[in-house]
Order: C-alpha cells, then sequence, then structure tokens
C-alpha cells in the first residue's frame, strides 16, 4: 500500500467473468483513516479513480458446460501485462463469476485458480439472487432507492439472463431471474447463419411458432417476434401478472412478489446498456440480437410506460469493477462468543438487514430469511449483520434473538455469526445460547456496521481487552 500525503493509494483489480463477456478493471482507491492518530483505526474509501479497463474479451468455454481455464489465465495475464503491472502490486481484488458462467461445471475451479493470482481476493461464485444485488448496487439502483425513499427494481439484463433486484428504501426487498438476454442464439453478422441455439432459445422459438436452427439463415422477421416475446415475458414479470407458459420457459428464480408497488426502473448490463442509447445503427454487427432486443424493450415494453425511468451510475460494467477495500475493525468490549476453537474465520459473506423500532418477532424474521436467501445456495457459512438498533430494549433483543433462532433450522451454516450495529452482543449472544441446540458454536460481536454484499474475516481476540478484529473487504463499485 502506497502512503499518499494525507492517506493511503492501494491498487484494486476487479475481474468480471459473465455469461457472453470477461472483462479486467484495475482501480486506485484513496483510504484515510477518520478516527485521528490515537483513536483505534478506521479507514474508509474517500475516492476511486480507474486507472486501467481491459478490453472487453468474450468468455471462453471448452464447450457448452466448461469454463476454458486455460484461455481464461491468459486472458487475465495479458492484460496485467498491458497495464504493467506485477501481481505482488495488487492489494486486495475481486473475481466475481456471474450468469450462465457461475453455473458451468467447472466454476469453482475458475474462482479457485484465479484467486492465486494476487493478494487475498474475495472470491464469488455468484448464484442468481446474489448476482442480481451485486448488479443492483453497482448501477446505483441501491444508492437511489435509498436517497430518494422509493422502491427502485434494476434490471441486470445481459446475454443469458435478467437479474432483477428490487431495493425499497435501500434495503434489497426482492429478486427474480429469467433467461431472458441477448444471447439465447447467436448468428454470423454477415451471413445471418445461425451460429448457436441455447436449449432455452429453442425452446422460446418453438412457443413463439419459430424455427431457428444452427447452421441456417436467420429470418430478420423471426428476430423481430422473437424479441417481441421476450418484451412481453419482461412485462409480464415487472406487472406481477400471472405467468405466461412463455415466461415459465425462462423462469429461473422467482417471480416476483405482489405486495409492494415499483416506483422506478432503472437497466444494466450489456442489454441494458443499448437502452439508454439514443440511436444504435447496426443491430446486429455484434452477431447477436441484444441491441435489438434493448430497442424492443424500449419501444414497445408497456410496463416501461407506467413506470420512472432512472439514469444508471453503470450499465456493462455495473455487476463489479474493483473490489476488496480492507479496513480494520474492532468489535466493542460487550460481545459474546462461546468457545474459539473456531476462530480466525475468512471470507464469509455478510446478510445485511436494517430494523426498524417497531419490528417485532414476525418482521424481523421476514427480514432476516431475505437477508439470507441470496446467499444460501453458495455459502456454507453466513453472518447476519443487524443494522438500525443502537439501544435496543431487553424485550426487543430477546425478540430479534426468537427470531434468528427460528431461521436457525433454514441452515446459515456453523459457527452462527452475528454482528450488530449496536451495543448490546453479551446480552444477544446468552439469550441465543438459551434458544439454540447444545453445543453449537455461537459468536455475537457489536458496535460493527456492515453492509450486504460485504465480506468479513474475524481473527483471534486481541490482547489489548475483550474485543475481536475484524477485516471487512468491500465489493467496491466504480464511480
Amino acid at each position: 500500500m502506497a502512503r499518499a500525503s494525507e492517506g493511503y493509494e492501494l491498487l484494486s483489480v476487479g475481474i468480471d467473468i459473465g455469461t457472453t463477456t470477461t472483462h479486467l478493471v484495475f482501480s486506485k482507491l484513496y483510504v484515510v483513516n477518520l478516527s485521528g492518530g490515537s483513536a483505534v483505526a478506521k479507514f474508509e474509501i474517500v475516492s476511486r479513480e480507474i486507472s486501467y479497463e481491459s478490453p472487453v474479451y468474450f468468455t471462453p468455454l471448452i464447450d457448452e458446460t466448461k469454463l476454458d481455464i486455460g484461455k481464461l489465465q491468459e486472458i487475465v495475464a495479458k492484460e496485467y501485462a498491458a497495464a504493467g503491472i506485477e501481481p505482488s502490486d495488487v492489494k486486495s481484488g475481486a473475481v466475481i463469476i456471474t450468469g450462465e458462467a457461475a453455473r458451468k461445471e467447472n466454476a469453482e475451479e475458475v474462482a479457485k485458480v484465479l484467486e492465486g493470482l494476487a493478494g487475498d481476493f474475495v472470491v464469488a461464485v455468484a448464484g442468481p439472487d446474489l448476482e442480481s444485488i451485486l448488479a443492483g448496487q453497482g448501477s446505483g439502483a441501491q444508492r437511489i432507492s435509498r436517497r430518494e425513499g422509493i422502491t427502485v427494481a434494476n434490471l441486470d439484463i445481459g446475454g443469458g439472463t435478467t437479474n432483477i433486484a428490487v431495493f425499497k428504501c435501500g434495503e434489497i426487498w426482492d429478486t427474480a431471474t429469467f433467461h431472458i438476454g441477448g444471447r439465447l442464439f447467436t448468428f454470423n453478422p454477415f451471413s445471418l447463419e445461425v451460429k448457436s441455439v441455447t436449449t432455452v432459445g429453442a425452446s422460446y422459438a418453438a412457443q413463439l411458432g419459430l424455427s431457428i436452427e444452427k447452421g441456417r439463415p436467420l429470418n430478420p422477421k423471426d428476430v423481430e417476434v422473437f424479441c417481441q416475446g421476450l418484451v412481453d415475458v419482461l412485462d409480464e414479470v415487472i406487472d406481477r401478472r400471472n405467468l405466461s407458459a412463455l415466461s415459465k420457459i425462462g423462469l429461473i428464480r422467482g417471480p416476483l412478489r405482489r405486495d409492494y408497488q415499483i416506483d422506478a426502473l432503472l437497466f444494466s448490463g450489456g442489454v441494458g446498456h443499448f437502452i439508454y442509447e439514443n440511436e444504435i445503427k447496426d443491430f446486429f454487427s455484434y452477431g447477436d440480437y441484444g441491441p435489438y432486443l434493448a430497442q424492443s424493450i424500449k419501444n414497445r415494453s408497456v410496463a416501461l410506460k407506467k413506470h420512472r425511468i432512472l439514469q444508471p451510475d453503470h450499465t456493462l460494467r455495473a455487476t463489479v469493477i474493483g473490489a476488496g477495500v480492507y479496513s480494520m475493525k474492532l468489535s466493542g468490549s460487550t460481545i459474546y462468543v462461546k468457545e474459539k476453537d473456531f476462530l480466525p474465520l475468512r471470507n464469509i459473506p455478510v446478510a445485511q438487514t436494517f430494523l426498524e423500532e417497531d419490528d417485532d418477532v414476525q418482521s424481523i424474521r421476514q427480514k432476516l430469511q431475505r437477508a439470507v436467501a441470496p446467499f444460501k445456495e453458495n455459502y456454507s457459512v453466513i453472518a447476519l449483520a443487524v443494522n438500525g438498533w443502537r439501544q435496543p430494549k431487553l424485550e426487543g433483543i430477546k425478540q430479534l434473538a426468537t427470531a434468528i433462532a427460528s431461521i436457525r433450522e433454514n441452515g446459515i451454516g456453523s459457527p452462527l455469526i452475528v454482528i450488530s450495529e449496536g451495543n448490546y452482543g453479551k446480552v444477544l449472544g446468552y439469550l441465543l445460547e438459551d434458544r439454540l441446540q447444545k453445543g453449537e458454536d455461537l459468536i455475537c460481536l457489536d458496535e460493527i456496521k456492515l453492509g450486504g454484499g460485504d465480506f468479513i474475516d474475524i481473527g483471534n481476540p486481541l490482547h489489548i481487552g475483550n474485543v475481536i478484529p475484524v477485516i471487512v473487504k468491500t465489493l467496491v463499485f466504480s464511480n
């Protein structure tokens, strides 16, 4: 970490391996200690500067089921060299594998190989829910929702999937994922001969009465009908109508619930990028129908005309473009740790929930379930971050303990980790111990505010009082 005049400058890398494309971004992050010289250090990012962006590569595949690890390594090595950066220069970073790429047989192996490139990477093979949330954070949907106090749905439309995240006043409220994207079939941009068709793409085509087959010339009229079908599916999803047979073909996770109103829409991803383009000059030059789909959504979607459309911070690189800022935080002294044999812990994802003063057991349970849902599929241990309550009454802490214990059986891993913003970790720990099965590992830390999507390391207790160090690794999205 380089020392700047009034803080620290650290180099971070983001590696994004998606359904269709792969790219790297190197960023300089300017970090300052906000607590002053004598207090416990509290570092915060005050500015970000992109220092190098790689070209966008098509994600290399061996076949329809496997990523090409060798070619991915070549891409990464080539771009490190082009940026003039040695692996040892990079102090933080993230490798995010998303969309259909995350569902390839060897996605976990790819993550492990790339993890070893430099530093202590946060590596996330993102399931559909987590991918939706990351895209919504990177596009700015969560920030706008929190700032304006509204409910915003972010639609991240890529090559193979559309990941939807709904944020209500900044809190993740709902998610859904459908096989809607710009590359369910591809073609030669000059001859229009079909090069590939996914299974879902063929099913959509059959339902729409189209014949789109590999090796056969593509009828431009079929593209129009196909894209209109996808637009109809999006309209059903956004309007929360009963799903048609066409929509059910592409359903991966969801649909969206019907117990809330959406105030505004925001788009990200490769197809989402084209929705904000004023003029698209060539619809077929990419060898896919992505630009045409964007234009169809823009001109023909009934749902879009009903909602306010927001301008995103980022579209193409919304999922992740920088990563891994490390900031040391110390727990409060009123903490609870049952045994310590399981410490230290590394790379634990954080499921964050925000509690209101009048939340009861049922509402707390629902918020916790929503918070952990995106992580359960891909992570064996999850940290529960409880924000909002700073000085709750004993009755409130009892209700929180009851709610946590009630979702415990749904599987959030062992040890059970709870980190509160307020100063009540020890009390919560004792109350939880009474409500859990005997012998369960448990740690309750307090006076640490975490965000959803953070990853944390928890160290052994320090010899400076009854405090435990927590390293927070925040996925950083570019400005």
